[in-house]
């Protein structure tokens, strides 16, 4: 009897204890950092003026980073910061990249890199401390949901005002956010978590949007006509099978779906077709060592990123200097950004600055898999699945990464900090299991 009251009492005591006035403090200040983080990302596609001014996100973000170092300075013993591993790799990255000023092909556009890079930094900083528990994760994921409806909006609305050339044209007078490829890398980011809420949803109203939100970045993908998008897709599907087996059916359904319905987009989408035929004949055109009079702009791009890299693999041109190389000393008419994450590492920044980023990259991923891994032992199944759909997120972007520009943009950073902020928080037990802990111990 006595150890049944002693029980009660341990959970009276942890259900009604309050939080200290400096876990308040703390908790508000990192809400206020994450309304602006959120806000930045919703309105990532706004822009003041003329394309190349700052971005609304940009300038949200700039609020954020100063609002931190004034609250560390103000209340240094109740700072939100919080460094990781992968940080630590950002931060060398971005010394190292500073310092190809130094030997960079093209010096003057160092700055401008770097300054793009630090932002990216300072965004995945900003997100792991601001992204401190589960209530926060789940934030995130319904702006996910909002962002692909708002997106297959767009899609739907310039792809039927024009197809591709509509999406351009509305990608000038909006600052670049429509722009094709920003669209597909958008759903290929979004649509994992749609699948998380459309099992795991609280609400049906949460379930009814996060099906509309797979519809709609499946709708996305097919109105832009990209290749990449629907590859990543696919890759993003059979990866989920293969870490949550409790979807394994349901996936491999989807995935068999979209395979099979690649026909009907081919044939439906005469530009589409004609780009796959043209990738088929040069690709066999230059295994066979013949001459392809149509050949493609971004295998030339990568030719030429290789062998600057042959040339330049120690310490690389320096940071944004490989387009230019690449246009002045291999001949392009046009100065293209390499299609390749890994090429453009390798070709700016050389072997250290590559080994750095891959260290950030695969320290997030690695902790994410771990802790994905130990979820799915405790059958922890909803925060199982949210962590594999920012794993499948995370991994679909940085394969991204290696056919379209994605190393200065929000994409990547986004999905890699939520990814982190996700580990952590998952590294201590849920609410009611912390809860019963305690009492188990006073009986």
């Amino acid at each position: 009897m006595r150890q049944a009251t002693m029980s009660s009492e341990a959970r009276a005591e942890i259900t009604t204890t309050e939080p200290s006035s400096a876990e308040r403090h703390r908790r508000g200040a990192t809400s206020i950092v994450l309304i602006l983080m959120m806000l930045g990302v919703g309105v990532r596609t706004t822009r003041f003026g003329a394309m190349g001014s700052p971005s609304v996100s940009e300038m949200l973000v700039i609020l954020a980073a100063c609002l931190v170092v004034a609250h560390a300075l103000l209340f240094p013993n109740r700072s939100i910061i919080r460094i990781d591993g992968a940080l630590k790799y950002f931060g060398a990255f971005v010394l190292w990249a500073s310092a190809s000023y130094f030997w960079a092909y093209h010096p003057e556009v160092v700055a401008g890199e770097v300054m793009a890079v630090v932002l990216k930094a300072v965004t995945y900083a900003l997100i792991i401390a601001c992204t401190i528990d589960r209530k926060h994760l789940q934030h995130w994921g319904h702006l996910f949901i909002l962002m692909s409806l708002a997106f297959a909006a767009t899609a739907i609305h310039e792809g039927g005002a024009g197809g591709p050339a509509g999406f351009e044209q509305a990608g000038q007078a909006l600052g670049g956010w429509s722009w094709i490829n920003q669209l597909g890398k958008w759903s290929c980011l979004l649509l994992p978590f749609n699948i998380h809420y459309i099992v795991f949803g609280r609400s049906r109203v949460i379930k009814l949007l996060a099906g509309l939100g797979i519809a709609g970045n499946l709708l996305t993908v097919y109105l832009i006509s990209r290749r990449a998008p629907l590859l990543i897709i696919t890759l993003e599907l059979i990866l989920f099978a293969i870490l949550f087996k409790q979807y394994r059916k349901t996936l491999l359904g989807i995935t068999l779906l979209l395979v099979l319905s690649l026909p009907l987009l081919v044939l439906s989408n005469p530009g589409f077709a004609e780009r796959i035929a043209l990738t088929a004949l040069e690709i066999n055109a230059r295994l066979s060592g013949q001459e392809f009079e149509f050949g493609s702009v971004r295998l030339m791009q990568y030719q030429a990123s290789i062998a600057a890299i042959k040339e330049h693999y120690l310490v690389g041109l320096g940071l944004g200097s490989l387009r230019f190389w690449t246009h002045e000393v291999y001949g392009f008419r046009i100065i293209f950004w390499p299609h390749s994450l890994i090429l453009q590492l390798l070709g700016e920044l050389g072997i250290p600055g590559f080994l750095l980023f891959a260290g950030f990259i695969l320290n997030t991923i690695n902790r994410g898999l771990r802790t994905q891994e130990r979820l799915v032992r405790e059958e922890r199944l909803e925060e199982a699945s949210l962590i594999t759909a920012m794993i499948c997120a995370a991994i679909g972007l940085v394969v991204y990464g290696q056919f379209q520009p994605i190393f200065t943009e929000m994409h990547l950073y986004l999905s890699m900090s939520v990814l982190s902020a996700a580990a952590y928080i998952y590294a201590s037990p849920a609410p009611a299991e912390a809860a019963e802990e305690p009492a188990a111990s006073a009986m």
